[in-house]
């Protein structure tokens, strides 16, 4: 798990070393999927051939989500180190630009959870649709914060 701590230097750390784990992670799975796929083309039963495809598919989603998850990683460590540059209390412009920058999110996030849910009710992959509903919850998630934001805040 990442910890996101108070110190600085410490939430580098755990994760940069989380970043090198899933690295690990990503490759166990990467030699895996070839496993998989080599025992796959010599299986003579239909129902074990399902099977071992439905492993094979979350083995696939489990690799992309964790290379998919490094580069958000990296991008915190990064983002850590812009916002620690930037400054914490906004000018009454400021607010107003962030005002009408988070007005033109909520419709964002408002189109995004709507997609999601169109494109959940077009899947019939359970390993993939299942991340979609998440990405649509969260979309709702982010909705009802930035309503909040404006409602409370700005």
């Amino acid at each position: 798990m990442v910890k996101l701590v108070a110190d600085k230097d410490s939430r580098e750390f755990y994760l940069g070393e989380s970043t090198k784990r899933i690295r690990e992670v990503a490759g166990i799975e990467e030699v895996t999927i070839s496993q998989y796929l080599n025992s796959y083309g010599r299986i003579k039963d239909v129902e074990v051939a399902k099977m071992l495809f439905s492993v094979i598919v979350d083995t696939i989603v489990h690799r992309e989500n964790m290379k998919a998850v490094k580069r958000v990683l990296n991008e915190l460590i990064k983002l850590e180190k812009t916002l620690q540059e930037k400054k914490r209390v906004l000018s009454e412009k400021d607010a107003e630009e962030m005002k009408k920058a988070i007005e033109k999110h909520l419709r964002i996030e408002k189109y995004m959870a709507s997609f999601y849910r169109e494109l959940s009710e077009d899947l019939n992959q359970p390993e993939v649709l299942r991340d979609i509903r998440i990405f649509q919850a969260n979309e709702e998630l982010h909705h009802k914060i930035l309503e909040n934001l404006l409602k409370y805040y700005l």
